[in-house]
């Protein structure tokens, strides 16, 4: 049997760590086999923010101060399952955070595959094991495409990336991504660096679908045909525009949790030790 090991990138701050206790754990989480892991990466640090500006790609700026440079970070184990990673805060750590998980994963645990995902997304693991089955075990990069944009006139490019959301590798590419980790782009948003550096790698994207519910009516009214067939859905949801803290991520996957699975999740019981890191 092939295994699995998720990165989850989060953070303590409010919503995002209740997020992914309240939704993810008691969830899908919870179905993991003993063959299957899950690494949540937390970052600590210098400060580094985001602007998108729409004349140009996705950029970081960082503080004076800051580490610009990408290295692998052992991590602050807290469990089996939640790591802390001296890293740069904000945009800047999912580069060195799941980097560092990726050696941390491959070191300790071997998966054949690693799904790099975040607190809002909920995976149908039965469809997505059977997908990874036939999947290619080696040169595997692959997720919803995105096309990295530059220039002064936002002219497309013709480098894909896969989103950050869900980015399937296999162990080789991770790997390499590891190895190569000192040339990685510090101007690029993490999911867009990882596609410069698949290119860099000759790495051709596999294009994956993915569901996004971005309120709870959608998902009441989304038929549950359309919710099995794919293996990835995006609950990101904002209950009044604007303000990022009041979400219904949680509730959307524990609906969408009991329509693919005809249960109830447990939120008493934590998700099984799958294997100890």
């Amino acid at each position: 049997m092939i295994r699995i090991a998720f990165i989850i990138i989060s953070t303590e701050e409010k919503p995002w760590s209740e997020i992914h206790r309240n939704g993810q754990v008691p969830t899908w989480l919870a179905g993991l086999h003993a063959e299957e892991t899950y690494l949540c990466a937390y970052s600590t640090g210098s400060e580094g923010q985001s602007w998108i500006s729409k004349t140009d790609h996705r950029r970081i700026e960082y503080g004076r101060h800051a580490n610009k440079s990408f290295s692998i970070r052992e991590p602050a184990l807290t469990n089996a399952h939640h790591a802390y990673f001296d890293a740069v805060n904000g945009y800047g750590s999912l580069i060195t955070c799941t980097l560092s998980a990726m050696n941390y994963l491959v070191q300790h645990f071997q998966p054949d595959y690693i799904v790099r995902t975040n607190v809002s997304s909920y995976w149908n693991l039965p469809r997505l094991r059977s997908f990874l089955q036939t999947a290619p075990r080696t040169n595997f990069y692959a997720g919803l495409p995105r096309r990295i944009y530059s220039g002064i006139r936002g002219r497309f490019n013709r480098t894909k990336y896969a989103t950050g959301a869900g980015m399937i590798v296999s162990v080789d590419v991770a790997t390499n991504f590891v190895k190569h980790h000192k040339t990685f782009s510090n101007t690029l948003i993490d999911d867009m660096a990882f596609g410069l550096q698949a290119k860099r790698l000759k790495l051709d994207l596999t294009p994956l679908n993915r569901l996004d519910l971005e309120t709870y009516p959608a998902a009441q009214a989304c038929a549950i045909a359309k919710l099995t067939e794919t293996f990835h859905v995006r609950c990101k949801s904002y209950i009044n525009p604007g303000d990022y803290l009041q979400r219904d991520d949680v509730k959307i996957m524990h609906f969408i949790h009991s329509r693919i699975t005809g249960s109830s999740p447990n939120n008493s019981a934590p998700p099984p030790a799958p294997h100890s890191l």
